[in-house]
């Protein structure tokens, strides 16, 4: 899904903007997290990822070049691209580990913990 995403919405940026893809590439993403949190089994779990992914896909080269374009020079926009990818490489995934870290300890149902997982990320 990410690849397809990337893919696509690259090429669709330079025609309509960069702006209406990220909002769109940002409502895919909710829509598949939002579906993986209400999956009712394998399959429909499996297609929401990918739903996801095509979002999520779609917003990394987007972001990056939205970044870099909008700054006011060069070392601006390499700052900005940094901070960017520093969230999605550092802080983000140890959020991730602490909050299902916390959620695997509590007394909740292994079924309500995955789907609590999602509802985290999606918020």
């Amino acid at each position: 899904g990410a690849i397809c995403g990337m893919v696509t919405f690259g090429p669709i940026s330079d025609m309509v903007g960069r702006r209406v893809c990220l909002i769109a590439c940002s409502v895919i993403t909710l829509a598949g997290a939002l579906l993986s949190m209400c999956a009712w089994d394998t399959n429909a779990l499996i297609f929401a990822r990918i739903i996801t992914g095509i979002g999520m896909g779609g917003e990394y080269p987007l972001a990056s070049t939205h970044s870099a374009e909008s700054a006011s020079d060069s070392n601006d926009g390499a700052r900005n691209v940094a901070l960017l990818y520093l969230f999605g490489s550092g802080g983000g995934p140890a959020f991730c580990d602490l909050v299902v870290f916390f959620l695997e300890c509590s007394p909740m149902k292994p079924a309500l913990v995955w789907r609590m997982i999602f509802a985290i990320g999606s918020a």
